[in-house]
């Protein structure tokens, strides 16, 4: 009898959510046994999410909450995230030093191959992902109860879980579960990993950086797309980046410029890295590197503010839902000094305020076969712009169906 009231008590402080996993996770642990979606991730990340949306729980001095996660997994699967490259024979290929050569992964620009085998994998599991909460406060159960499916909503987890890896869901068996609801959304028809991340990347330079496909042995440009923040930077009457570092260290390339744009603007700002701070850039063209510095050397690191949320759909396909972050207000306003090898004559400014939902849909607006086009009509053909246009109209018809 004994046995049955405490395991009678344990059941009101005890409580489980189902998890589906829908994406692989780049897991720098994948070496040891089970490595997969770790508590000692899961629990901090929780607890501040809960801090924002419930501030009156009993929070300690470190921000965490009393109560402990158990997290059951089973069946994991490993595989390299870059796997071998092999000719015609099967054979694996090795370059000049003799190392592995592996092949190229969307959204991944870590150290992923090297001849002493520190390449990443990633895990999945096809099984129930068990979550066990135990806490003796009833508000802290509730808090978890009625927020954890936007938590694990807006929430992926390992390494680059900003572009999507690492996604988990509520498992649709789960008696508690809802559809997913997020405002923007895109479908990729195909349940091949590659494939689906392949179309998060084009999608995320075409806001951010833009696309330039060369052949370099023809020396032909394959596919070329002006991003679509440079396009909202000349809306709101600001200098493009890219202009403004020209003018000051690569004047030889502003010619075609100075014919469509005669006066240089005045009101320059470092725009594309309100989407993610690149310290570094490779300028190929220039065979030259760009470096970002912040003026008080205080920020080196500046992650993009839009996440990619995955979820594995019934038609053999994923719906990839996106939000972004509110930017940190301690990096609008501030100013990075452009260097160029021993030059550091350009400093400019990321601008005081920026609202992302405002920016997408400038950019859903735009006419894609007019911007393509303006360049080279033949882009028409390619797989980049049927895929991009294939997107972009996905997510203008889902914004008109939840209307």
């Amino acid at each position: 009898m004994q046995e049955k009231k405490e395991a009678g008590a344990e059941s009101k402080f005890k409580f489980e959510i189902k998890l589906k996993q829908h994406t692989p996770m780049i897991h720098f642990q994948h070496a040891q046994t089970g490595a997969s979606l770790r508590a000692t991730e899961l629990k901090p990340k929780l607890d501040k999410f809960l801090k924002k949306k419930c501030p009156y729980l009993p929070f300690g001095e470190k921000g965490n909450l009393d109560y402990k996660v158990k997290i059951i997994t089973s069946n994991i699967e490993f595989k390299d995230i870059t796997p071998p490259k092999q000719d015609e024979n099967g054979n694996i290929k090795t370059n000049s030093k003799g190392e592995i050569q592996r092949e190229a992964y969307p959204n991944f620009f870590g150290n992923i191959g090297s001849n002493n085998g520190n390449y990443k994998k990633t895990s999945f599991t096809r099984s129930i992902i068990n979550l066990e909460f135990f806490s003796f406060e009833k508000e802290i159960k509730k808090a978890i109860k009625e927020n954890f499916t936007e938590f694990i909503l807006k929430t992926n987890f390992g390494t680059r879980q900003s572009k999507g890896f690492g996604s988990f869901y509520i498992h649709p068996d789960e008696e508690n579960y809802k559809k997913p609801n997020l405002k923007y959304k895109f479908t990729v028809d195909s349940t091949k990993i590659k494939e689906l991340f392949y179309k998060i990347e084009l999608f995320y330079k075409t806001l951010r950086s833009g696309i330039n496909r060369v052949n370099f042995k023809s020396k032909t440009t394959i596919f070329y797309f002006k991003s679509m923040m440079f396009l909202y930077a000349k809306h709101i009457g600001i200098q493009w980046d890219k202009k403004s570092i020209k003018e000051a260290y690569f004047t030889k390339g502003l010619t075609a410029q100075n014919v469509k744009h005669k006066k240089p603007e005045k009101n320059k700002k470092l725009m594309k890295d309100l989407l993610g701070l690149s310290a570094t850039e490779s300028w190929k063209s220039y065979n030259e590197t760009i470096k970002k510095e912040h003026k008080n050397k205080e920020i080196d690191r500046f992650k993009s503010p839009i996440i990619f949320k995955p979820l594995l759909n019934k038609n053999n396909g994923f719906d990839v839902y996106f939000y972004a972050k509110k930017i940190n207000p301690d990096f609008l306003g501030q100013c990075f000094v452009i260097k160029n090898n021993s030059r550091n004559d350009l400093k400019l400014q990321v601008p005081e305020k920026f609202d992302f939902d405002e920016f997408l849909a400038f950019a859903l607006k735009v006419d894609l076969y007019s911007h393509v086009e303006n360049v080279d009509t033949n882009f028409h053909s390619t797989k980049e712009f049927k895929s991009i246009k294939v997107i972009y109209d996905d997510i203008n018809k889902n914004l008109r169906g939840a209307k």
